[in-house]
């Protein structure tokens, strides 16, 4: 069997490709500590570098494996996007494989305390011995980790960037870290490969854990005593109130009922809202136009800006578009320069200019694409792409 294994749960983006007859091979993006994490540009190109190298191609592949966490937020729902849209375009079964059980993996012959660095002062942890979980993935504090390490026998070994980061907690009760430069304290896709061959999946399905940190970071400012969810859901004629209100607020020249309600009578549109605690926040607009998505519009609540609202709406419309090899497309006032920031992190480019594009002050409209070939800073497969426009008087 032909598998494709990906992992985009840490930092770094690993990919694998594992054959039938045992040859396999694996490439990683690991970014320094501080940098963000390039699994939007890198997983394609890494997957496809590796399936030239496999001599099999996209159409080889009979199984597609993927990392389901638990691990960041971002980082899950781009691999579970882009898994689903190959996993669809190309036919293949797709399974997914717990994250600290493919870290845990290597390890045989003593039982691996699987670590993950949770951030927020937090730790996900698992314990495994030779295959057998032992401890059930959680997240804990610090403090909590050697007491839950004992279950794994005097013999356990702590891997995993968080028995690096809180090693002092594993070596007070007396838990063995692996050394610091060991290989043991990275998720390798060959080990998602390696388990999905042997059965040891479960449903391509995040396993979060916990809220997404813009979660809680809404919930700190809203409330000091219940923590807010964020939810996203397909957005309906009865929000349109409160999606005007909102429009009216965040846009200076802010749609009508009637457009909303035309976008949402399109069968192959997207329109997708944010509710924080049952209350919508936030929502955006995408149709399609033959093979090409067009992002209409995407708007937050402007006192709730900036905390990942806009994150979440767009990592849903790219799950649900379905294809890991599908254009987007979007217009942008060249002097938001929050939103460019924003859309250039999910792999936008700029690609052309709309002159006097805004009817209230005849603002330059930016245009911008997402392709495969953006994700990786190329415009080669971006129609009529004219980079340098927006440099021009």
């Amino acid at each position: 069997m032909n598998v494709l294994g990906l992992d985009t749960a840490t930092p770094s983006t690993a990919v694998a490709v594992a054959r039938s007859d045992g040859w396999l091979r694996e490439a990683r993006d690991d970014v320094a500590e501080g940098e963000r994490p390039r699994h939007a540009q890198r997983v394609l190109a890494l997957a496809a570098e590796l399936l030239a190298a496999a001599g099999i191609g996209w159409e080889g592949i009979e199984r597609l494996a993927v990392g389901v966490g638990p691990g960041g937020y971002t980082g899950l729902r781009i691999g579970l996007a882009t898994a689903r849209g190959i996993a669809r375009a190309h036919a293949v079964g797709l399974v997914g494989v717990g994250t600290l059980r493919a870290l845990a993996e290597p390890l045989s012959g003593r039982s691996a305390i699987a670590v993950l660095d949770a951030r927020r002062g937090e730790a996900f942890i698992a314990v495994y011995r030779d295959g057998d979980e032992l401890l059930a993935p959680r997240v804990c504090r610090p403090q909590d980790l050697g007491a839950l390490a004992l279950s794994g026998g005097p013999d356990s070994l702590a891997i995993g960037d968080g028995a690096l980061r809180f090693r002092e907690f594993f070596e007070r009760a007396g838990v063995a870290v692996a050394p610091t430069d060991s290989a043991l304290h990275r998720v390798t896709a060959g080990a998602i490969c390696r388990l999905a061959m042997s059965g040891s999946v479960t449903a391509a399905i995040p396993d979060y854990l916990r809220l997404a940190d813009a979660e809680i970071a809404l919930a700190a400012k809203t409330t000091m005593t219940e923590p807010a969810t964020l939810a996203i859901r397909t957005l309906s004629y009865s929000d349109l109130p409160a999606v005007s209100a909102i429009e009216r607020r965040a846009f200076p020249t802010p749609w009508s009922i009637a457009m909303f309600v035309l976008e949402l009578s399109k069968p192959t549109g997207v329109c997708l809202a944010a509710l924080r605690d049952g209350k919508l926040v936030g929502y955006t607009i995408c149709s399609r136009y033959d093979t090409v998505w067009h992002v209409m519009n995407v708007a937050v609540e402007p006192d709730l800006r900036r905390q990942g609202i806009a994150s979440a709406l767009l990592a849903e419309l790219y799950l649900r578009a379905g294809d890991a090899g599908a254009q987007f497309t979007l217009e942008v006032r060249r002097s938001n320069k929050a939103a460019i920031e924003l859309y250039q992190r999910d792999g936008f480019r700029i690609a052309g200019l709309r002159p006097s594009y805004y009817q209230d002050n005849r603002e330059d409209a930016l245009i911008m694409w997402r392709t495969p070939a953006t994700l990786e800073g190329r415009l080669d497969d971006v129609p009529a792409a004219d980079p340098v426009a927006h440099h021009r008087p």
